[in-house]
């Protein structure tokens, strides 16, 4: 549970700053009266992401703690300066408690100035220290220091977080504060729909990258999908990442196309399928429905967010499961999974140089 609800508010956190960023018009501040109070809403949905990611922090490393030395989550407390001190995970949790820390005090000022992007750009840094740090401690980091497989992990979790972060964002706090009967915020939802494509396009493809890599480097077979928990796993985070990329790929090509239309807006870049798809819906491109698909792209980008707190929900199950391709390592006679995790708690303390 900690591991989810720090993947899900890391995730909140990236997207808050992506979409304070990039995805809001900045530019013509003043024609937008709704910018103000978006980023208002934007900077209390960081404040409760960043209370979370903070909670969920403390919790794993308590539970980290408890794993590694062998004694009850009740007792950690007293072993945690060791951990911290003694261990390689201790180590870098100090290092994601600095970044959460640096990010309290630069949320707080940014009450104050709140339009300074300098300052939102330091945050998203250190989201990608803290991000870095999960890379750091988990299957990945068995290769070693900014080895392949590290920065591989590291990028996939940012993209994720950019992408996913970014749906949990506009579902929750952009979308239902613009989209209304009102025709002059058309133009508004067009451009916000329109930036958020561009940025999850690009980001899709680290993701699709990374899992490939990922999917090679932890399960290595086929087989491996059907035949171990971590497998399957992985398989259903597989399939609800092409539901996604189904949803996201209808999003792009269709509503935010119609969008643009709805707001009197050229299409950039009209390619010969989005011109194809968008003659499917020949009806509601001359009708000019525009708040139908205006609500239709909302209740779509609503969904997608739900389906990315479940991929995130497989992912956590991930980080703590054995991969398919270690698994192999206790196929031997007298040693399996369950001897395996007899000794996980000491032989990760020797790995990671702690000593009573």
């Amino acid at each position: 549970m900690p591991i989810w609800l720090g993947l899900v508010s890391l995730a909140c956190c990236t997207g808050a700053l992506v979409c304070r960023l990039w995805v809001l018009e900045t530019s013509h501040t003043a024609a937008i009266p709704y910018y103000n109070k978006l980023l208002v809403g934007i900077s209390r949905f960081f404040g409760i992401a960043i209370a979370v990611l903070t909670a969920s922090s403390v919790s794993e490393l308590l539970a980290r703690t408890a794993e590694m030395s062998g004694v009850a989550v009740r007792s950690a407390p007293g072993v945690v300066p060791i951990v911290i001190t003694k261990t390689h995970y201790g180590h870098l949790w100090l290092i994601s408690a600095m970044a959460l820390s640096l990010l309290w005090i630069a949320w707080l000022l940014g009450k104050r100035y709140r339009d300074s992007r300098s300052l939102a750009v330091f945050m998203l840094c250190l989201d990608a220290v803290f991000a870095f740090s999960i890379s750091a401690t988990g299957h990945a980091s068995d290769a070693g220091d900014f080895s392949v497989a590290e920065i591989a992990d590291w990028f996939h979790l940012i993209a994720a977080a950019v992408w996913g972060g970014g749906l949990i964002v506009l579902s929750t706090v952009i979308l239902p504060k613009i989209t209304g009967p009102d025709n002059r915020k058309a133009a508004i939802i067009a451009g916000i729909a329109r930036r958020f494509s561009t940025i999850a396009g690009i980001f899709v493809g680290v993701v699709a990258i990374t899992a490939l890599y990922n999917s090679w480097y932890f399960i290595g077979s086929l087989a491996a999908f059907s035949g171990t928990p971590y497998g399957l796993a992985a398989a259903a985070k597989i399939i609800f990442l092409c539901v996604l990329l189904f949803l996201g790929a209808f999003n792009r090509y269709i509503n935010v196309a119609l969008l643009q239309q709805w707001a009197g807006l050229p299409l950039k870049k009209e390619t010969l399928f989005s011109r194809l798809t968008l003659n499917l819906y020949s009806r509601l491109t001359q009708s000019r429905e525009g708040l139908t698909v205006a609500f239709r792209f909302m209740g779509s980008v609503k969904i997608e967010a739900c389906l990315v707190v479940i991929v995130m929900l497989l992912a956590a199950f991930l980080r703590h499961d054995i991969p398919a391709r270690h698994m192999a390592h206790f196929e031997h006679p007298g040693e399996g999974p369950a001897s395996h995790s007899m000794h996980d708690g000491n032989d990760e303390m020797q790995h990671h140089g702690y000593h009573h």
